[in-house]
Order: C-alpha cells, then structure tokens, then sequence
C-alpha cells in the first residue's frame, strides 16, 4: 500500500497536479497580492495543466545571468488599474488584455508579442491607468523601476533634449488618458 502511495504521488507530481489529484490554482501572478483575484477556470480533469509558480526577482533573473521573465495562464492578472506601477513588461510570447473596471468591464487593448506596457506608471510614478490580465498564456521579460531610471539617468547625461521630450510626451499620453474616462 505504500509503494502504491508513493507511486501515485510521484505520478502527480510528474503531470504537475497536487498529490490529490486536483491541479494546482495561480490567480495572479504575485501570488501574496491583498486584492481577489478572478476565479480560476477549473481544468481538465484528465489532462491537468499547472499554472506556473511564480518566481522570486532573483532566481526569475538567473542570479544576474540576463532579464527576469514572467509567465503567466491565460484569464491570469497581471496588474490592476490603481496599483503602484513597479514594473513595465515587454511580451516576449502570448497576449495580454488591457482593460478598465467599472459600472462596465470595457476591453481597451489586446497587445502581443514585441509590444510594451506598464511603461507610463515607471516614468511618471503614477498609479496604473488600466488593468491587464493575459489572453492567453503568455511570456513576459521584466523591467524594473531600477533598471528604467538607471537608463533615463544615461540618457539624461547624453541626450538632455531627448530626455526632456521624453518627459513631455509621457504628460500627454497621461492626459489623453484621462480625458478618455
């Protein structure tokens, strides 16, 4: 009976379910967040399919050996509107729904692979505008605040009308926003 038990254990870790049976449930991304997140589509029960765990900073970044990558399921949140703005994301695979919440959920974007988002909450210290979850699963590389300001301070040195321009643009964009609510 125990070998059975282990062998049913090491089956399920295997297909990455639970030892129970029941495949494992990511809501969001930072796993730890305050806010609910949206329930989770249950799935197959014979064929389960584990979201990925998500991974701290630095073991996401190799120890330093290249960029850090978020994963994420599809239906998963990535960030909601309101959130302090920490990160920006380049999609490397897959597509993320930008959205806002109200008395109407109201679908603003569907940006896939090569696009950018997150960058004006990064630049202005803003809260983020609108909400993103992934269409589909999908393969982020991560830029930090950290990362961004070190880059604006080389440019600034190097290019200060570039950097100031930089600056003006992002205002706008801001204010565009804002007027579209």
């Amino acid at each position: 009976a125990a070998a059975t038990l282990d062998k049913a254990l090491a089956n399920g870790a295997a297909a990455g379910g639970a030892p129970n049976g029941a495949a494992p449930q990511e809501k969001r991304w930072d796993e730890g967040a305050q806010k609910p997140a949206q329930p989770a589509q249950p799935a197959p029960a014979a064929a389960p399919k584990p979201a990925p765990a998500p991974a701290p900073a630095a073991a996401a970044n190799g120890g330093g050996k290249g960029p850090e990558q978020r994963k994420l399921v599809k239906g998963q949140i990535l960030f909601e509107e309101g959130d302090a703005g920490t990160e920006a994301f380049l999609i490397s695979t897959g597509a993320i729904e930008i959205y806002r919440r109200g008395a109407i959920e109201q679908s603003l974007a569907t940006l896939g692979a090569g696009e950018l988002l997150g960058e004006l909450s990064l630049i202005d210290d803003q809260p983020r505008a609108a909400s993103a979850r992934a269409a589909e699963d999908s393969v982020l590389i991560v830029l930090s605040k950290e990362s961004l300001k070190a880059r604006l301070q080389r440019l600034e040195q190097t290019d200060k009308v570039l950097h100031r321009l930089m600056g003006v643009l992002v205002n706008r964009l801001r204010g565009m926003a804002r007027s579209a609510e």
